[in-house]
């Protein structure tokens, strides 16, 4: 596949859900399939760079993911995604989550309904300060 710069810019859009994870976004996730078909991204090159960032990474298959197919690569600042979870201890507790970042990503793979208080602190994990959908 020839790369071009609107290629180029699309694939560095795309990688920028891993590459912004900090402060103000605690968590990023990308599928295995996006990183590799569409992003020509090795996910082990990937999380090495993050974690050369301080980042924490995670690749997880389908069945721990919960995303099809290959499953996906997880980032997390693990100082930002503590305090976030730390702050909202009540929330997590009441519906039956950790409070640790590695049991914290691999319960993303529940259903969370919308306009509750966990559905609201899994979007601020991902930087969304308002509903995604």
């Amino acid at each position: 596949m020839k790369k071009t710069k609107e290629s180029e810019q699309k694939v560095a859009k795309t990688l920028d859900d891993l590459r912004l994870v900090g402060p103000d976004k605690p968590v990023g996730y990308l599928p295995l399939d996006t990183l590799i078909d569409e992003c020509q991204v090795n996910p082990l090159v990937l999380a090495a760079e993050l974690r050369q960032k301080g980042l924490q990474t995670m690749i997880l298959n389908e069945e721990t993911s919960g995303v099809h197919d290959r499953g996906a690569l997880y980032a997390y600042d693990p100082l930002s995604l503590q305090a976030l979870l730390d702050s909202n201890r009540q929330t997590l507790e009441t519906a039956g989550w950790s409070t640790d970042p590695q049991a914290f990503i691999l319960s993303l793979k529940d259903f969370v309904p919308q306009g509750t208080d966990l559905f609201d602190l899994i979007a601020a994990a991902f930087g969304t300060k308002a509903h995604p959908i």
